[in-house]
């Protein structure tokens, strides 16, 4: 099987939606009646089985890790936005302001 796979080039390219130089590959087991209505919603969307799992872990995942309360609970300052509620840190990087036109 290693000597298999050091022959296969990866499907997806690293500039494929993705942040890092290269992509990881999850492996896990679904019955074929899972496999296949997943490839049926997949090809009804027009993309591959790899996209639709990955696009479906991702939004499960922003569910359950990301602040979801509404826009009126956050807080605004130059060098984060913060949810009143739960406290996230939606963003914490700093905004620089060009500077003045003289």
């Amino acid at each position: 099987m290693a000597k298999v796979a050091e022959t296969i080039t990866p499907a997806r390219r690293s500039d494929a939606k993705g942040d890092d130089a290269y992509a990881k590959q999850v492996l896990f087991r679904a019955n074929d009646a899972d496999h296949d209505r997943w490839k049926q919603a997949a090809e009804k969307l027009g993309i591959s089985l790899s996209e639709f799992i990955r696009e479906c872990c991702n939004a499960k995942a922003s569910e359950l890790l990301d602040c979801q309360h509404p826009l009126n609970q956050r807080r605004w300052y130059p060098w984060a936005e913060i949810c009143t509620k739960c406290g996230f840190r939606i963003r914490n990087e700093v905004v620089r302001k060009a500077p003045k036109a003289r």
